[in-house]
């Protein structure tokens, strides 16, 4: 289980565990989708993407890491780190994809809801009326969760 950048590693993941029991990904980001959006930026214009995007790393989010240094990283990699790939590994075991309505389009599984289309009968995608935190809806994304995880085959039954 993963959210975010943790989402797009628990995807990542995935692919060296194929027993797993199953997957959640909470707002999965997917670098790749910026990639195509910074590249074409001028380096001024890219550092001040990076800095209005990223401006909290430095102040305890991220040790070690500016805006700027994250904005390279995904112009020089975002697309070998691109969530849709992620989706043959994925489909093997159950997986639920949560997703906030208020959330940029970058933390919305958008490829990888794509790839994962024809399978439904392991995965199971629902989006919640909240921002990139949930920050309005934790109690909901919990719920949401439990009940999906109570649903799996071979999960224990509530007293």
């Amino acid at each position: 289980m993963g959210h975010s950048l943790g989402g797009l590693a628990a995807a990542h993941a995935a692919q060296r565990a194929p027993e797993r029991l199953a997957t959640v990904l909470i707002a999965p980001w997917d670098p790749s989708t910026l990639a195509t959006l910074l590249r074409p930026l001028s380096p001024a214009e890219r550092e001040t993407a990076a800095n209005d995007r990223w401006s909290d790393v430095t102040h305890g989010r991220l040790n070690g890491v500016t805006g700027p240094q994250i904005a390279a990283e995904i112009v020089d990699h975002g697309e070998r780190w691109r969530l849709a790939d992620t989706a043959g590994p994925l489909e093997s075991r159950p997986l639920l994809l949560i997703t906030a309505a208020r959330d940029l389009p970058s933390s919305k599984a958008i490829g990888l809801k794509a790839a994962l289309a024809g399978h439904t009968r392991t995965f199971v995608a629902t989006e919640l009326e909240s921002n990139h935190g949930f920050d309005d809806h934790r109690i909901a994304l919990e719920v949401c969760i439990l009940e999906w995880l109570a649903r799996l085959p071979g999960a224990p039954v509530a007293p």
